[in-house]
């Protein structure tokens, strides 16, 4: 772990003013005010300063100070954990005073009480707190490690949605409510000698196909389940929202972009995949969750298109266990999106206008403004896109009454082919509203939401998670978690101390300044 204030590192410490500054705001957190010493203190100070600039500031010249400015004094070990020489320059007590902070942030969530707290313990309680953010030498600890006597499956992008409950559930009912429409439809005269009844026979052993492998792929998932529960060690929660199919392989697609780069497919990182696990009893699956959240190291919380209170419910739990959480919140082009929004099923596009329209974004100025530029040479029509928007809807309704098959691929392809101007606009709208959305949750993750920040049900800890937009970006911080290599800016705010992680300028803790909360926080929570 490497931090830097940007606060205190610009300081020149040759001025009386900054050098009392390191002293009492930046280490002991108290007040500073220009009376805070007399002239006799002050002539004394600047005399030291002098002597820094020649001989360095030893363990009892530093005591020595502190008791100067009315602080209380330190052990030897506190010296040494935290400023490492025995001579401090004024760059080497910069540095030090940073590393006390970034670990009050860290790991205590108090200045003043971490101040007090490690000023009076030896080596090797120091060590014992705060060694578990020592740096993790990555090949003894990761490429070295040893396979499981039961590997997990590689379950397919396309067959992981065989895996979920309601697929089933749905699945049975569509192929049950066939099976009547046939029985129904064979009484007609001549209606098993047509080519619709050929249509509906070919259909109904294609859904019979789908049901025999369902049985297949949740047998694999029940034997992954059984590997995931004798893992001897798990590095990777995903938290994800699972309704339709394209999701499925956008969870899988994701995950073997992170798996296959070649900083991580060389380690042996155990990632505990939910669409690669089942359970005969969705509240066994459920208990299982919650063992694999308490035994990996950290989560990467997929912020889709669809979320769920059982995702968010994993980022909370992971935080409040003092975890980090990685969300990822995809960023891809416009152009890509519509690409992909191609491939959705009709009803989850449905849901996505409708959805998108709920919560405000198709009113969002940066929605208008990027839709203005896409829709040149078809401005009119794509200007007054609410109500064809709605117009569509009504379409795919009624399409849905006389078509209730959601897996008829070919009755799902024909509607979108008689309808493939209309359908072309849709994407490019919901590709639109897609990236506004996105970038809209990634600004309110980093900035604002309150669930962006937990609370550590044990210390009091304020936790935050660290945002990511690429693919590439989430293998850098996966690895700098895995190994303690995060870098971190302390930055000083209005009402708060935060400690920012560099790569993706995202606030990982905060000390609030809040005089009456922080009271009774420390009246609740304190570290033992």
């Amino acid at each position: 772990m490497k931090f830097e204030d940007i606060n205190l590192r610009p300081l020149d410490l040759n001025i009386i003013e900054n050098f009392l500054k390191a002293f009492i705001v930046f280490l002991c957190d108290k007040e500073y005010s220009e009376d805070i010493i007399n002239n006799a203190k002050k002539k004394i100070l600047e005399n030291i300063i002098k002597d820094i600039n020649k001989y360095g500031l030893n363990y009892v010249q530093f005591n020595e100070i502190l008791l100067l400015l009315n602080q209380n004094r330190v052990k030897e070990s506190f010296f040494e954990y935290f400023f490492g020489k025995k001579e401090l320059k004024f760059k080497e007590l910069k540095s030090g005073i940073e590393k006390f902070r970034g670990y009050s942030l860290l790991h205590f969530g108090n200045f003043r009480f971490t101040f007090k707290f490690l000023s009076e313990k030896t080596k090797e309680k120091i060590e014992k707190k705060l060694d578990i953010y020592k740096e993790i030498d990555i090949d003894k600890v990761y490429r070295k490690r040893k396979t499981s006597i039961h590997e997990v499956y590689d379950i397919d992008g396309k067959n992981t949605y065989y895996l979920g409950y309601l697929t089933g559930q749905k699945l049975a009912r569509e192929l049950n409510f066939l099976k009547k429409e046939i029985e129904e439809l064979s009484k007609k005269k001549g209606f098993t000698n047509s080519e619709e009844y050929n249509e509906y026979i070919k259909f109904y052993n294609e859904l019979k196909c789908k049901s025999d492998d369902i049985q297949i792929f949740q047998q694999m998932g029940l034997e992954n389940t059984f590997a995931y529960l004798i893992y001897s060690y798990l590095d990777v929660y995903v938290a994800t929202s699972m309704r339709n199919k394209c999701e499925y392989e956008e969870v899988f697609n994701f995950l073997k972009r992170i798996r296959d780069d070649k900083q991580i497919s060389n380690l042996n990182i155990r990632f505990f995949d939910p669409t690669q696990s089942f359970c005969k009893e969705s509240r066994d699956k459920g208990l299982l969750e919650g063992l694999m959240l308490k035994r990996a190291k950290c989560t990467i919380y997929m912020v889709q298109e669809s979320d769920s209170i059982g995702k968010d419910s994993e980022l909370a739990s992971t935080l409040a266990q003092k975890k980090p959480v990685i969300a990822y919140i995809p960023n891809d082009p416009v152009e890509k999106l519509i690409d992909k929004i191609k491939e959705y099923p009709l009803d989850y596009i449905k849901k996505r206008i409708l959805n998108f329209k709920a919560e405000g974004i198709f009113s969002k100025p940066e929605f208008i403004s990027q839709l203005n530029k896409l829709s040149s040479g078809d401005k009119e029509k794509f200007l007054k896109f609410q109500k064809f928007l709605l117009s569509f809807v009504e379409k795919l309704d009624k399409h849905r009454i006389n078509q209730p098959y959601t897996f008829w691929e070919t009755k799902e392809q024909h509607f979108i082919d008689s309808n493939k101007d209309d359908f072309e606009k849709i994407c490019k709208i919901l590709a639109i509203a897609t990236k506004v959305y996105w970038d809209h949750r990634a600004k309110v993750l980093k900035e604002f939401h309150p669930l962006a920040m937990q609370v550590d049900i044990n210390t009091g800890v304020a936790i935050g998670v660290i945002v990511c937009r690429k693919p590439e970006t989430c293998v850098k911080i996966l690895i700098d978690i895995l190994t303690n290599k995060l870098n971190f800016k302390i930055k000083r705010e209005d009402g708060y101390t935060g400690l920012y992680e560099t790569t993706t300028d995202s606030i990982y803790r905060i000390i609030t300044r809040n005089d009456d909360l922080t009271n009774s926080f420390w009246n609740y929570f304190y570290e033992k």
